[in-house]
């Protein structure tokens, strides 16, 4: 079993790098720990031009193989043809130029580690990792 991951980094700003950085941190060390082989691809779309930085800190903590893994797209003219390649357009949600209306919002729709950790933030003060949900 293995995942693909899309993860929407549209508004990411240079505020909340430090706190982006530490939930990456964390969820990759969990994740190469624990699930080493779980994650099949991840796409980060939206990429702000901060996010190079970003990458650049990140990446080593990633093993070569997991580094290969993850795509970065900064737009929708580059990553919609890449998506559409791995995922039927009725799947990827409308808000990244799919059709996938789910009731409740694509994001929480499917059951996944989402429903574990309890993420918090805006846009004033950056995202913040809770704790486990109940």
């Amino acid at each position: 079993v293995s995942t693909c991951s899309i993860l929407d980094l549209k508004g990411l700003t240079l505020f909340q790098f430090n706190a982006a950085r530490s939930i990456l941190q964390r969820v990759t060390s969990l994740d190469q720990a624990n699930y080493p082989e779980f994650l099949g691809e991840m796409y980060l779309v939206n990429s702000p031009w901060i996010f190079k930085g970003i990458w650049s800190i990140i990446r080593p903590w990633l093993g070569r193989r997991t580094q290969s893994k993850i795509h970065i797209l900064t737009n929708k003219n580059q990553y919609l043809p890449v998506l559409q390649k791995v995922i039927d357009m009725d799947n990827i949600p409308e808000f990244l130029g799919g059709k996938c209306k789910c009731p409740n919002g694509c994001i929480l729709s499917q059951p996944g580690p989402w429903d574990l950790v309890e993420v918090v933030g805006t846009a004033s003060n950056g995202p913040a990792l809770g704790t486990p949900a109940e």
